[in-house]
């Protein structure tokens, strides 16, 4: 036997002892170790063999295998982590790894680029929904306002690659909302000159989280004021507010949803959150809890308070109204509030509001907007 053909039968050996006692090893040591899926996406389910499915059923069984694989989990971690703090580089498309830690999800980079601009044939579309929605609630009496939380890009660009190109002028938020300002009577809220200026004059602060895609608490706090401004509520000056900085997320079941997707939550698990104190002396009670339950999250969370603003809120809202709801509890003494995708018609005749808020985060757009698209 040739020393080439006896050094092949071991590199085969070293692969079949590898094999086996991965998968041996796998049956002790998986109840100890997270088998969480972080993907955006379900992983493939183990095939069953059939005659039908005989021609592909070993292509299928690879495709289970290499989603399920053992270790699987620790694998993907640490090549990110190579990727990440060895080659400095995002593991995944969905993230953008911007300057000294920050991240940014990619849905936005187009906002950023300000690339994405709207025509004028779809300037007058969102227009008609935007009209349309405001007579059906002129029919109803209520007070219709589009609430649009600003991208962390468009307050903390900075901090995005230097390598990404801006145009000037404006960006398609700010022409969407330029536009429904000057052809419209409808108020529409976007803070993001807020969020800049709290930055200048607080610099100690940060509003935005570095590893999510959530604006934190005080992010939160800034971003409601014009909101609550145009609804005639003063609230108290900044400088009689005292804050804690805390390590802790909006949502409790998605973590840092940014170090989520690269795979990283184990080693990149620590932001800045803020408790706010003395914004309110209104004591403020909660049915239903949205950071700790995605059910509650997805469907409807109630508040009351002790406020003399008897104006009922209905806020149709996406994950960006949860860092405002605490701040618009303290002033009305009721607030409705659901996830846009479960919102009805009915919710609205049953709540009988006075003030209806459509919330959207601006990388999403204001989709959604026509009243005729809502469920019954």
């Amino acid at each position: 036997m040739t020393k080439k053909r006896l050094g092949h039968k071991f590199i085969l050996l070293i692969f079949f002892v590898v094999i086996c006692c991965t998968e041996i090893s796998w049956l002790f040591l998986s109840q100890f170790i997270n088998t969480e899926n972080y993907e955006n996406r379900e992983l493939t389910t183990k095939p069953v063999f059939t005659l039908e499915n005989y021609g592909t059923y070993a292509t299928d069984f690879e495709t289970y295998y290499n989603d399920n694989m053992p270790f699987r989990n620790l694998l993907i971690a640490l090549n990110s982590k190579i990727d990440f703090f060895v080659f400095n580089k995002s593991t995944s498309e969905q993230v953008i790894k911007g300057k000294d830690g920050w991240l940014f999800i990619s849905d936005t980079l187009n906002d950023y680029k300000k690339n994405n601009l709207y025509s004028e044939e779809e300037l007058e579309i969102i227009k008609r929904d935007a009209l349309m929605t405001k007579a059906y609630f002129d029919e109803k009496g209520i007070e219709f306002i589009i609430f649009i939380g600003p991208n962390k890009s468009s307050v903390y660009g900075d901090y995005m690659p230097s390598y990404y190109e801006k145009s000037d002028g404006m960006s398609r938020t700010e022409q969407i909302v330029k536009y429904l300002k000057e052809n419209t009577d409808i108020t529409v809220i976007y803070p993001k000159e807020e969020l800049l200026k709290a930055r200048e004059v607080y610099p100690e602060l940060t509003l935005f989280f570095k590893l999510d895609t959530h604006w934190n608490y005080m992010g939160g706090y800034f971003g409601a004021q014009p909101l609550l401004k145009s609804l005639g509520i003063k609230t108290n000056n900044f400088s009689n507010i005292s804050y804690e900085q805390i390590n802790e997320p909006i949502f409790f079941w998605n973590g840092y949803d940014l170090a989520r997707m690269l795979g990283l939550s184990d080693v990149l698990n620590k932001d800045i959150n803020y408790h706010l104190y003395g914004y309110s002396n209104n004591r403020v009670t909660y049915e239903g809890d949205a950071r700790n339950n995605v059910e509650d999250f997805n469907g409807v969370v109630k508040t009351k308070s002790s406020a003399e603003d008897n104006r009922k809120v209905f806020l149709a809202r996406d994950s960006f109204g949860e860092s405002i709801t605490p701040y618009l509890a303290a002033e009305f003494s009721e607030i409705y509030s659901v996830h846009r995708a479960s919102l009805t018609k009915s919710q609205i005749d049953a709540e009988r509001p006075d003030i209806f808020i459509f919330e959207a985060v601006e990388r999403e757009g204001l989709g959604g907007l026509n009243v005729e698209n809502w469920a019954e």
